[in-house]
């Protein structure tokens, strides 16, 4: 007879999307945060049940371009770093609720979004909308502020975290699942 003994590995059933900032205050530094949120995707790819999605919100609708759907290889947000352009303002609210439904069916058990900018939302309102909405649908939504201005996340996603400089963001996307993976 053959026993097979199943074990649950805490953080491998997770769906995580991440949303860069693309303002034109990000203009520096968009790049290297690109890179630091696909080399977290290429560390969640590791995982075998996890999934993620890097997308950039800039201008005033939401999801100016999509680096990496659930699914797809880290490689092919790679590929179109050399896409990536800063500019305009900053609609955090309705990135979030378009990124929502495609987290949403993701077939994990547990579901992150990831919220990484600079300063504060377009419309606060509406990003404190869409952080409450997705909480209500049993998605976790967490902050990463960049900078001086990057306190103002707290604003509208209480669960935040803040770094000084951008050479900080990897160490804070790993200490923000860490955390996670203890509650």
């Amino acid at each position: 007879k053959i026993f097979k003994h199943s074990q649950k590995v805490v953080g491998s059933q997770v769906a995580v999307e991440i949303l860069v900032d693309g303002s034109a205050s990000m203009k520096t530094d968009l790049k290297l945060a690109c890179e630091v949120a696909l080399s977290f995707g290429e560390a969640l790819q590791r995982l075998t049940k996890a999934t993620s999605a890097i997308s950039i919100f800039s201008g005033g609708y939401g999801v100016s371009q999509v680096l990496k759907e659930h699914g797809e290889p880290v490689q092919k947000g790679t590929s179109k770093l050399s896409t990536v352009f800063a500019s305009g303002g900053t609609p955090t609210g309705h990135a979030m609720m378009q990124r929502m439904k495609l987290l949403e069916a993701q077939k994990q058990e547990r579901k992150l979004m990831i919220v990484i900018t600079d300063g504060a939302a377009s419309n606060p309102a509406i990003a404190v909308a869409a952080t409450h909405l997705l909480e209500e649908r049993g998605i976790e939504v967490i902050g990463i502020g960049l900078g001086r201005e990057g306190v103002k996340i707290q604003q509208y996603i209480p669960n935040s975290v803040c770094v000084n400089e951008l050479g900080q963001l990897q160490f804070a996307l790993k200490k923000v699942m860490q955390t996670r993976e203890m509650s």
